[in-house]
């Protein structure tokens, strides 16, 4: 009688739970509260559908997407290929005389604001290939807006490797200084990989459950109150990647592409700040190959730039102007 007693209490209990679960979703959806909250930031970027998230990369494009309608942040049509990203197909098989160039960064990278061909990508593949020439110039874009370093490492590594590059371009842009936030809390370092089942259900409440995304959202929230009051305690950098995780991202990014036999090349950072093309891996100390500011006279030339965080397609040309006869000159 007991044990009977002790399963209809059980039985009672989970009912009540998931009643209250169940309004609580229902009257959470109804109100649109995480809306009001302020807290649908990064769910919005993936409602659109122009996004989907990832659990090694946090998000690409949506694989396989044809956009004909004109964007704000895009000209054009917006191509994306069968691995999330505004390029044309690639595959794995290269012909012997074929020469393929990777560019890695982020939304200048990706061409925010331009067709598909003013970018710098498109124009130094027309540049190679428009004299004689041994080789076939292959130029891919795997620019991603917000890409940090360390996401631009695992693309590299988890992905790219595979494709067989002979050159790997990597514009780190301003992504890594970005300061984190209540709602961007962590760093890219500390977000959990977690396992794809767990992950596929994680997204699953994202996408669906009020309650998950309004209790995750006040456990974000908790975390950067404690996060923000050591740091001003410390002194501690509050940005996406800190200062030795971009040296490390970049050397590791070396190093793999050293023992591939895959030639890199490590652009001055393309970050703006208020119409101002500014170093940033000097300002972290480190010693990229070519050095892409003076092209920009340190923001003097207002002619080259569409907002204060990109270029227009006259500072893409310059760009690919700049890198073509240096893969010429140094590589053939």
């Amino acid at each position: 009688m007991m044990k009977s007693t002790k399963l209809t209490n059980l039985f009672i209990g989970l009912f009540v739970a998931f009643l209250v679960l169940f309004l609580s979703e229902l009257l959470l959806g109804r109100m649109n509260v995480a809306k009001q909250l302020g807290i649908t930031n990064m769910n919005e970027m993936f409602d659109s559908g122009v996004f989907v998230r990832d659990r090694l990369l946090f998000w690409r494009f949506s694989p396989g997407q044809f956009y004909a309608k004109p964007s704000p942040h895009y000209k054009g049509v917006l191509r994306i290929n069968s691995i999330g990203f505004r390029e044309r197909e690639i595959i794995k098989e290269k012909g012997p005389q074929t020469y393929r160039i990777f560019c890695l960064g982020g939304s200048n990278t990706c061409g925010e604001g331009l067709f598909e061909n003013e970018r710098f990508s498109n124009i130094i593949e027309q540049k190679l290939n428009s004299k004689p020439r041994v080789f076939n110039f292959e130029v891919y874009n795997f620019g991603m807006p917000g890409y940090s370093t360390l996401q631009m490492l695992r693309l590299f590594k988890n992905e790219l490797i595979n494709f067989n590059p002979d050159l790997i371009i990597v514009n780190p842009e301003q992504a890594d200084g970005l300061e984190l936030s209540g709602l961007a809390p962590l760093r890219d370092s500390q977000i959990m990989i977690l396992p794809p089942v767990i992950y596929h259900l994680t997204c699953f409440l994202e996408d669906h459950s009020a309650v998950y995304r309004l209790a995750k959202q006040n456990l974000l929230k908790d975390s950067w109150r404690v996060r923000n009051k050591r740091s001003e305690n410390s002194a501690k950098s509050l940005a996406r990647v800190t200062l030795e995780e971009h040296k490390d991202n970049l050397s590791k990014m070396l190093k793999l592409a050293e023992d591939n036999g895959v030639k890199i090349i490590f652009l001055t950072a393309l970050g703006i700040r208020n119409n101002n093309v500014v170093n940033v891996d000097k300002d972290y100390g480190c010693q990229p190959s070519i050095d892409i500011t003076p092209l920009f006279k340190n923001g003097q030339n207002t002619g080259l730039f569409q907002d204060q965080g990109h270029i227009n397609a006259k500072g893409h040309s310059l760009v690919a102007e700049l890198l073509a006869e240096y893969i010429k000159d140094n590589f053939f």
